[in-house]
């Protein structure tokens, strides 16, 4: 019995060393995040209506277009998303720190109709590393690298 707790003791100790932990969870909360760009987009065409995305440090949340009224994920129902513990969110490529999309699901840096330019970044950064969605241009593709 000792012999085999001594092994199920190196076993765990050697499965902790090796677990990806805080990297699986940065790649999950990027995929998370592109899904997110994809159904607000989607939800725009669809609905024939502008609607944001409005990012802080921790979190991204759901807005119409005024940013004022909620916009209900189908799957949390709630319009807020929350980062995992220790992660950051940064953006490059909005200055307003949010994203419009409109009814043809082009992307847009304000509400007055400034389509994006270039490349937005949305940066998730951890302990582990980095990881960083980009938006296109035009068509709102939005792809992890």
């Amino acid at each position: 019995l000792i012999i085999v707790l001594i092994v199920l003791t190196i076993l765990g100790s050697a499965l902790m060393v090796v677990w990806p932990g805080d990297n699986v969870s940065l790649q999950a909360e990027a995929q998370q995040l592109a899904n997110d760009l994809r159904y607000i987009q989607f939800l725009s065409m669809s609905q024939d209506s502008s609607y944001r995305v409005n990012f802080s440090s921790d979190q991204y949340t759901f807005t119409d277009l005024s940013g004022v009224s909620a916009l209900l994920h189908p799957v949390t129902e709630s319009n807020i998303a929350t980062l995992g513990t220790g992660m950051i969110l940064s953006t490059t490529g909005l200055p307003n720190n949010y994203l419009v999309f409109d009814q043809q699901g082009i992307p847009y840096t304000d509400t007055v109709g400034t389509e994006l330019s270039s490349n937005a970044t949305i940066t998730l950064t951890a302990s582990s590393g980095s990881i960083a969605v980009t938006v296109s241009p035009e068509t709102g593709l939005a792809t992890i690298s």
